[in-house]
């Protein structure tokens, strides 16, 4: 392998200094030295080198952030798959909270109802919300005729 040694000694003091200084941590001069002996194969490998030990830090941490999303998204099946405390309806949201008032108000709801009292544009929301609220055991559901009819459980 052909090595470059530098003609002068200011040179050379200046090449350990910035290999020195690679090799721990960056200074303000650094750059200015990287643009006078950048082109030296000694430099431009401890570069490389540093840019591969950075990369190795930043998959690590990828993979912790990654784990603990992993966890997160376990702990949200967990609670999702088990149905919420129906003694604790604070817990809802607003929208939830307002349905399960008025049925508690009123003994019993449609989705007709339920859009008319909350303003919703359109019965698929109210509709949505109630039986979201049937799955979390919340309410139940009654039919009664052709109309679908949600009370407490």
């Amino acid at each position: 392998m052909n090595n470059h040694i530098p003609n002068d000694v200011q040179e050379s003091n200046r090449l350990k200094g910035l290999l020195t200084e690679l090799s721990t941590e960056s200074t303000d001069s650094l750059l200015e030295d990287l643009m006078v002996l950048g082109d030296r194969p000694e430099v431009l490998s401890l570069l490389v080198y540093k840019l591969a030990e950075e990369r190795n830090k930043t998959n690590q941490m990828i993979q912790e952030i990654n784990k603990k999303y992993d966890k997160i998204m376990d702990l949200l099946y967990v609670s999702q798959s088990s149905p919420p405390n129906t003694s604790n309806p604070e817990f809802l949201p607003e929208q939830d909270i307002a349905i399960v008032d008025f049925i508690k108000n009123h003994g019993k709801a449609c989705a007709e109802e339920i859009r008319d009292a909350l303003k919703y544009k359109g019965l698929n929301a109210a509709s949505q919300r109630l039986n979201k609220l049937h799955k979390d055991g919340m309410l139940e559901k009654k039919r009664v005729g052709q109309k679908v009819v949600f009370v407490m459980r």
